[in-house]
């Protein structure tokens, strides 16, 4: 995977018939996109690095307040937007602020504010976190009986239903836990890796079940694919990583390919959260194993030879 490329200036960009935007000098189509508004100062680094490489049109509005979802309807006609990205994958704690996200997602996307010609499609990120609580062992499918046994979990998977209730063409992307090092001036909060690194360098010890089942999906793989999910059909796809071994063995193999030694207490919880890739594989899209993606991160960063 090749590192993000310099940003190239729009100068010379010119109109185009195109459902994508606009055509830069070189003949090269850039997609008119916005974002949502959201709560919170933070932007993911899964929405920084698709604005780095495609060159998107962030028109989020970021502060503390909810904004009315109305506000965005004046950016999308601007820009005459053929996609709105959510990459909402950091969520309040508390329940009201979860369902004023769902809500707020649904009446973003009423007919009135997408009416053609000008409506966006909409590619929206929810979690692996929907499948919590399932007692089915293995990669769990899309298609599975959900009940999800944590606050974010429910809503996410109420966000699916009542959005694709109002948009059936809209596509939700079921991410799990995903990675990064720190570069690009990026913002990194805690994964895996710099879970095992933090540790490693303090003496601490880290903790992992050996019924604890889920993928770890390494970020710049999620925007690479990120691309060819926009022409999806509507619909759930499981988005990320599979994982054929447990967390206690995932964490000694990032561990090992990161040259650390990290001491790590065994527990017993059970928890499955491995997604089933096969109906987004269908469509051409794949993801390294969780093993073969840490791998990649590290080769990436020139960091192979540890």
């Amino acid at each position: 995977m090749n590192p993000l490329p310099k940003r190239r200036s729009l100068r010379n960009a010119k109109a185009s018939p195109t459902r994508r935007g606009v055509t830069e000098g070189d003949g090269q189509v850039v997609r008119r996109t916005a974002y949502p508004p959201r709560i919170g100062c933070y932007r993911s680094p899964p929405e920084r690095l698709y604005s780095l490489r495609h060159r998107a049109n962030p028109s989020c509005v970021e502060q503390k307040v909810m904004p009315c979802a109305a506000a965005l309807q004046p950016s999308i006609r601007r820009l005459r937007c053929q996609l709105v990205i959510s990459m909402a994958t950091e969520m309040p704690s508390n329940s009201a602020n979860c369902r004023a996200v769902s809500t707020m997602l649904r009446s973003l996307l009423l007919p009135k504010l997408y009416t053609p010609p000008g409506r966006a499609k909409l590619v929206a990120f929810s979690s692996d976190q929907v499948y919590s609580g399932a007692a089915q062992e293995g990669p769990l499918p899309e298609t599975l009986s959900l009940s999800p046994s944590n606050i974010y979990g429910q809503h996410k998977l109420e966000a699916e239903q009542r959005v694709l209730e109002v948009l059936p063409d809209a596509v939700f992307l079921r991410v799990p836990w995903m990675y990064d090092l720190p570069g690009y001036q990026l913002p990194i909060r805690g994964n895996l890796p710099l879970n095992l690194l933090r540790a490693a360098l303090k003496g601490e010890t880290v903790r992992f079940s050996r019924n604890d089942f889920r993928g770890v999906t390494y970020v710049r793989q999620v925007i690479e694919n990120l691309e060819p999910a926009m022409e999806l059909p509507g619909g759930v796809y499981n988005f990320g990583s599979g994982n054929a071994e447990d967390m206690v063995c995932t964490a000694r193999r990032f561990a090992k390919a990161l040259g650390i030694t990290v001491k790590i207490t065994e527990e017993s919880w059970e928890r499955n959260l491995v997604m089933d890739a096969a109906k987004l594989e269908r469509s051409g899209i794949r993801f390294a194993a969780t093993q073969q993606g840490i791998r990649c991160c590290l080769r990436d960063y020139g960091l192979s030879d540890l």
